[in-house]
């Protein structure tokens, strides 16, 4: 009777443990399974190219359909291949805190990983007499002062930043080292008050009433328009005469002393070559050898007493085109109407000149 109670037992127990595998085993699956199986495959042919960005998605994709915790693993991973070591250490440590079975073949690993994630991680806890409820951000977190518990940051300067409403804000970059807990003192000083202005009394407007008395009209002269100066013909032309003189002066002195330069050179040779001195002169040599040069210089004659009398004459026209020019502007200056003051309070006087 005891072997059949026993019988009976062993195989009640039996049948308890398989109806709870099978129980396990339908809750492990979802019905978008096959989903999460697609995208995690597409998530690890992102991690084979280098893709980590994509892979990263795509497993967090799977995530959210099943919850799975080997696709929380998986992110984590690929949240680890970008740098992203805050995700990285919340995902892994999460697929760590399960019984999933892909996790526990894989779990020294993914504890291997999980340490060097945390190489790069501190923890930062601001201390301090700042006023209860002051708000604290470091990076993407935020949250009231006193804090509970160590903020994890990434190892490196970390901008922190502290604010309370009548205080002014405080912020400063705070070294934080790998797997330490830095405290860090922070102290608001209180926002200066503002004064108030003094309120302004509006005055009610004083009105000035100007009694005019009346007065004869008095009639005021327009001033004479101005007379513009019209161009003097004259002058103009006889300052062009002038620039005409002078350059034509200047070029005729050029040649001129150009000329008498080179008759002096060609008589001192004259006199130096010894076929031609006063003691023995070989006409027909002489002629051949120093006359080509004296018959040049000789034609430049012409030349120069031509640009002599073209630039006194070119003198003489501008003299005379300014003298005309000065006697007309007179003659100008002496033809008009002029108007003055005439007698009593209000007159007008004019007169014509010609």
């Amino acid at each position: 009777m005891r072997k059949k109670w026993l019988r009976w037992g062993l195989a009640a127990g039996i049948a308890a443990g398989c109806a709870g595998r099978s129980s396990t085993w339908a809750q492990g699956r979802c019905a978008a399974q096959a989903r999460v199986d697609a995208l995690e495959a597409q998530g690890t042919r992102a991690r084979e190219e280098r893709q980590d960005e994509a892979a990263q998605r795509a497993f967090a994709e799977a995530y959210a359909l099943c919850h799975g915790a080997r696709a929380l693993a998986r992110q984590g991973l690929a949240e680890k291949a970008l740098g992203r070591w805050l995700e990285a250490e919340e995902h892994l440590a999460a697929a760590l805190a399960t019984r999933d079975p892909w996790v526990n073949g894989r779990r020294a690993v993914l504890e291997g990983e999980l340490a060097r994630v945390r190489d790069h991680l501190g923890e930062l806890l601001l201390v301090g007499d700042a006023p209860a409820g002051a708000v604290w951000s470091i990076g993407a977190q935020t949250g009231t002062l006193p804090m509970e518990h160590p903020a994890r940051v990434v190892a490196g300067a970390v901008t922190v930043t502290v604010q309370a409403p009548g205080f002014v804000a405080a912020t400063r970059p705070v070294p934080v080292a790998a797997r330490t807990v830095v405290r860090e003192r922070v102290e608001l000083t209180r926002a200066p008050v503002a004064e108030r202005a003094p309120a302004v009394v509006a005055e009610r407007p004083t009105v000035a009433v100007r009694v005019v008395q009346p007065r004869e009209d008095v009639v005021v002269a327009p001033p004479p328009p101005r007379r513009e100066e019209s161009v003097n013909l004259f002058r103009v032309l006889g300052g062009v005469s002038g620039g005409v003189a002078l350059a034509t002066f200047v070029a005729t002195v050029v040649v001129h002393a150009r000329r008498e330069d080179t008759i002096t050179s060609a008589n001192a040779a004259y006199q130096a070559d010894m076929r031609c001195g006063p003691l023995e002169r070989d006409v027909p040599y002489c002629s051949a050898v120093h006359g080509p040069g004296v018959e040049a210089d000789e034609s430049l004659t012409p030349w120069v007493v031509a640009g002599y009398v073209v630039s006194g004459s070119f003198a003489v026209t501008s003299a005379v085109l300014f003298a005309v020019a000065a006697s007309r502007g007179r003659e100008e200056r002496r033809v008009g109407l002029r108007c003055g003051g005439g007698p009593g309070l209000v007159g007008v006087s004019c007169g014509y000149s010609f």
